[in-house]
């Protein structure tokens, strides 16, 4: 899952999204004039390059690390622990304070009750998922080289007819 805005800056809000399919989400854009809340799933590099689309006040959720001190303390992890993980997001940290934007780790979880909600959003219409193009699984590798030409949507690869 990795959201990248089209320019630097724009601003926007992003939201997961589930799909028909098991164990697969989309996620729907919407770019507005507003703080961005970017979702980062990939690796460090990524994340630290990720500060650089986002406006002050904009929010950096990150679900593949580093985690940080408030998510220590939320598990009840001791004092050593809750050191270490603050020296694991200590840089991250200090690149986001000195650009006024909001850093935090995020350990999802599935929640059926919030699932259930987002579907019916998505079914009402109220939620979209932006898709570029769907591909059948055995054109997997023209879907890769597909989305390293830049696209703005979602590439989805079908494993299903």
């Amino acid at each position: 899952m990795h959201l990248q805005p089209a320019k630097p800056g724009t601003g926007g809000t992003a939201a997961i999204l589930p799909t028909p399919v098991p164990g697969a989400f989309q996620i729907a854009v919407s770019l507005r004039p507003t703080k961005l809340s970017y979702i980062n799933s990939q690796d460090r590099k990524t994340l630290e390059k990720s500060l650089n689309v986002l406006k002050p006040g904009g929010k950096l959720i990150s679900i593949s690390g580093p985690p940080d001190v408030p998510f220590a303390k939320a598990l009840n992890l001791n004092l050593f622990l809750r050191f270490l993980m603050g020296m694991l997001s200590r840089g991250v940290l200090k690149k986001a304070k000195a650009r006024g934007i909001a850093y935090s780790f995020l350990f999802m979880h599935a929640e059926g009750s919030q699932l259930a909600q987002i579907s019916r959003l998505m079914e009402s219409g109220v939620i979209r998922p932006i898709v570029d193009k769907i591909f059948p699984f055995d054109q997997t590798p023209d879907a890769l080289a597909y989305v390293e030409t830049g696209r703005e949507g979602k590439v989805v690869i079908s494993v299903a007819d």
